[in-house]
């Protein structure tokens, strides 16, 4: 695979992108690999996967969540965000029922929207643009603690701890004006009074990201957090000591410059870009890759320098799109009983019967992917 892109080998060379400052530190993002993608590959995801359980949600067909906008996994605790809905419900992670945040309104400790949400083991945050604030409630039991006023627009935002956050706010609509104008960076840091304490990735103010996603921000390797824009054909890993890695995926026909803002462009002319923030695990990465009018779930082995898809024929071990990490587990879900009987018909691990009525009452049940090691 690697002979397509021999020329493109010295990209891989450490090379600085943009830095600003942290605590007085230069915080630099640095392109220290390069992954070379072949749309055509004959590898398949199958073969990397040692086994899939399923994990019931219970209870969750009476908490309906119509889908998934961002799950979040801390300590013992799953949270689960629908956009739509304006809710986070919260599980164990043996999947038992804790408590659902459905503060909607214009009240004490509820809010106008929820933007984007992030947890740390004593905290949910939760990112509201309409009223400007972040709202603060009890990890433990879902209880509000405090809101407090932002000076920014943000589309999502992640936490290092209680006093380290990552935000991102990328425009993706030209003729959309926004209350606050936020400085031409993709990426800010803050301390826990919304202060901002560092800036990353500068960019153009006559750039336009090509459409909006539901979330820029994953969870990596050592509670890195992982970003994305389609401003690059890669993706960056931030470190709490604020150093930034870049890891860039070559491919054969990516958008070029002039299309980037383009998504209609983008997809007639059939290029090739990343569509989704990857999932990253210490041997894996899981991503989304847009070719054309089509995206497709990839996976990358570190260890073998390829990458693998969905192949047919049948649905064994067939990865479905992936929405969190687990100890180094990839985490999809399912919620359809007319995709479930699809799947299992064409070979997909069967479950049993209690969740086969808890998926057709209209519940969730996640799809835990072991990977082989």
């Amino acid at each position: 695979m690697r002979l397509y892109f021999y020329l493109l080998a010295f990209i891989a060379c450490a090379i600085t992108i943009g830095c600003t400052h942290h605590n007085g530190e230069n915080a630099c993002a640095i392109a220290s690999d390069t992954l070379f993608w072949e749309a055509n590959t004959d590898n398949c995801i199958r073969s990397n996967i040692d086994s899939i359980y399923y994990l019931p949600l219970m209870n969750s067909d009476k908490h309906m969540l119509t889908d998934i906008t961002k799950l979040r996994i801390i300590d013992d605790k799953i949270l689960i965000s629908n956009k739509e809905q304006s809710k986070i419900c919260v599980y164990t992670t043996d999947g038992a029922f804790l408590y659902e945040i459905a503060n909607r309104g214009k009240g004490h400790g509820e809010y106008l929207e929820i933007a984007n949400f992030t947890v740390t083991s004593h905290y949910i945050y939760i990112l509201d643009n309409y009223s400007h604030k972040i709202h603060v409630y009890n990890t433990e039991n879902g209880k509000h603690v405090k809101s407090s006023e932002i000076s920014f627009v943000a589309w999502d935002l992640e936490a290092f701890d209680d006093n380290n956050f990552l935000f991102t706010m990328l425009k993706n609509n030209p003729v959309g004006k926004l209350d606050f104008e936020n400085t031409c960076h993709s990426v800010w840091r803050t301390d826990s009074l919304w202060s901002v304490t560092g800036r990353y990735l500068p960019y153009d103010s006559n750039y336009y990201e090509m459409v909006g996603k539901n979330t820029y921000f994953t969870i990596g390797v050592d509670n890195k957090i992982v970003f994305h824009t389609f401003k690059d054909d890669g993706f960056y890993e931030f470190h709490y000591n604020g150093s930034v890695k870049f890891t860039k995926i070559s491919f054969r026909n990516p958008i070029p410059q002039e299309y980037k803002g383009d998504y209609e462009s983008a997809v007639e002319k059939g290029f090739h870009f990343l569509s989704a923030t990857p999932f990253v695990t210490e041997k894996y990465i899981v991503t989304e890759i847009q070719k054309g009018e089509y995206s497709d779930t990839y996976l990358y082995d570190y260890r073998k320098d390829v990458f693998a898809k969905n192949h047919e024929p049948g649905f064994k071990n067939y990865m479905l799109d992936v929405c969190g990490v687990w100890n180094g587990h990839f985490l999809s879900y399912i919620r359809d009983f007319e995709l479930y009987d699809e799947l299992t018909a064409g070979g997909f691990t069967k479950a049993g019967k209690d969740i086969e009525d808890l998926i057709q009452r209209g519940g969730i049940c996640l799809l835990v992917y072991t990977m082989q090691q």
